[in-house]
């Protein structure tokens, strides 16, 4: 072999015969600061682009190792961290169990801030292993890591071999230890299941971005997915790099289900799809094994409440899950460490809290209202009136126009005699023992209240207030103005202050009363429900999972 000698001696003749130049003194110094800019440019890091997503796919492709051998075993993960999701993955590790499931299984979490010590030692008589991904990442850095995106970072990383993924929501029918022996499993060395969709024009770019007509099948649904790792292992990582590239990928697709559909396509790696489509019940996609036999019910939109959760009709252990939450409330508090804490009273005032009630409307809406209306006179709600502000401005910025109103609403709250606001919008239907719950609602009979919401559009809570039938909600997760409750100082702080925060009402009021540094509380189930109306300005429709018309607080 040639040495290292002969090697410069050969490049030096470039130069000594005049073929290559030497670099002056001017030009060193340019190349130098070259050298010092790239090392912190942030090229590598942009988002990529439908145009640039290709190259760089196919150069990622070319860098990926060797399996490893240091992955023993089979073993079962879960991404469970938060409120939510601890919830839910009780559920589902307690069912597991009860199924006779001994694989060991691990709960992966984004930090401390999603798992405490307390919640740990509660999985540990399930024979849980609770992993830190802010930890793992130490050893094995991501370029982006959310909730999604952990699906694909925990396959890797786990320590097992053969894999099954279980969503927390997921609720298992079966031990799924049998889906490793299924012949299809031993083909392939991967099981996925179908999701309800056919592609979008959306994901078909994406697919054309990575070189690939998208194939004539059925979306990936990745509630729980069946994998080899040593079989799979270059599919697994560039599904990793997709979602590690979330901030394109997820424009073009939903989530982290068609990363893994993507991945297996573009490097040519089979699988094995389940061909029994899903069958829906209300929130929850049931799947089914490879003979047709229904063995997960994903509740995908139908998540485990600690406090409340709707009957489901079909749902088959339903009963079996709920004595699994009540004994969950019995030996949790449904927080995660400290949260902001109020200072109560020992006795609750002896009268019931003044309430005066405002609803927002316009001239376009008129319709809408005289139903809102009716469908509270059908509650309890009696012979307050609520007063109803008009929006009369004419223009077609209706965001301002209703904004404006918002305002003029909370500045006529100030002028009655009331200790708190509800503060309503015009697409409205009730409880309808609206006013027998809030009155024995005990944030509110023991004026804890500074911002409260009786209609939850699913928004993240940060706890449970098991005792108060009441979820906590980071002020900076709040949309939706439907059903505000107020207490009168808030209102006073929120008018003062008003201009300083941008969006429409229901940033604004949530934002400030943020400032305030008190816990904000939703109703568990929701008292109030959006109903199907289009806003005049344009925005998104949505409405509460939990509402429950005929609810009755004991």
């Amino acid at each position: 072999m040639i040495s290292a000698e002969e090697v410069i001696r050969r490049i030096e003749l470039y130069y000594q015969g005049g073929v290559l130049k030497y670099l002056t003194i001017a030009q060193g110094k340019a190349a130098r600061k070259g050298v010092e800019a790239t090392q912190t440019n942030p090229f590598d890091n942009l988002p990529l682009t439908l145009q640039s997503a290709r190259s760089a796919c196919d150069q990622f492709i070319e860098t990926i190792p060797e399996y490893p051998t240091h992955y023993k075993g089979r073993g079962i993960v879960i991404c469970g961290g938060g409120v939510r999701y601890f919830t839910n993955a009780w559920v589902c590790l307690n069912l597991l169990r009860q199924l006779g499931c001994k694989l060991p299984i691990q709960v992966w979490h984004l930090g401390p801030q999603e798992m405490d010590e307390k919640m740990k030692a509660i999985l540990a008589p399930l024979g849980v292993d609770c992993v830190d991904v802010h930890q793992m990442a130490k050893y094995h850095p991501a370029r982006r890591l959310g909730g999604w995106e952990l699906k694909s970072y925990a396959i890797i990383h786990c320590p097992f071999e053969e894999v099954i993924l279980l969503d927390a929501d997921n609720v298992p029918l079966i031990n799924p230890e049998f889906l490793l022996e299924t012949p299809e499993y031993r083909k392939t060395g991967a099981i996925f299941w179908p999701d309800y969709q056919r592609p979008s024009e959306k994901s078909i770019a994406v697919w054309r971005s990575c070189g690939l007509r998208r194939p004539k099948e059925q979306e990936f649904e990745s509630g729980q997915i069946v994998v080899n790792k040593r079989r799979c292992w270059k599919a697994l990582k560039l599904a990793l790099w997709f979602n590690e590239h979330s901030d394109f990928y997820y424009r073009h697709v939903h989530g982290d289900k068609e990363t893994f559909h993507l991945a297996f396509r573009k490097l040519k790696k089979s699988c094995s799809l389940i061909k029994t489509p899903i069958h829906p019940l209300s929130g929850t996609m049931c799947q089914h094994d490879f003979d047709g036999r229904r063995i997960f019910q994903h509740r995908n939109c139908a998540k485990w409440n600690l406090l409340y959760n709707k009957h489901i009709p079909g749902f088959r252990r339903e009963a079996e899950c709920l004595r699994y939450l009540a004994q969950l409330r019995d030996i949790w508090d449904g927080r995660i460490g400290s949260i902001l804490k109020v200072a109560t009273r020992k006795r609750h005032p002896p009268k019931n809290p003044r309430i005066a009630a405002v609803m927002i409307s316009c001239a376009e809406r008129q319709d809408e209202l005289r139903l809102t209306l009716k469908n509270l006179a059908r509650t309890d709600w009696g012979d307050d009136n609520v007063h109803v502000l008009t929006d009369s401005a004419r223009g077609d910025d209706h965001r301002r126009r209703q904004t404006n109103v918002a305002l003029q609403a909370l500045k006529w709250g100030l002028d009655q005699p009331a200790d708190y606001l509800l503060f309503l919008e015009d697409d409205l239907d009730f409880n309808r023992h609206l006013r027998h719950n809030l009155l024995r609602w005990l944030p509110l009979r023991r004026r804890e209240i500074t911002l409260a919401g009786l209609y939850n559009p699913n928004l993240r809570e940060s706890a449970y207030e098991v005792k108060h039938q009441a979820l906590i909600v980071d002020p900076k997760r709040i949309f939706g103005s439907q059903a505000f409750l107020m207490s009168r100082a808030t209102v006073e702080y929120v008018i003062r202050r008003w201009g300083r925060v941008r969006g429409l009402q229901d940033i604004k009021v949530s934002r400030l009363a943020g400032q305030l540094h008190r816990p904000i509380y939703y109703h568990c189930p929701s008292l109030v429900q959006h109903v199907g109306q289009t806003s005049v300005w344009g925005g998104g429709f949505h409405q509460a999972s939990d509402f429950d018309r005929n609810w009755k607080s004991a």
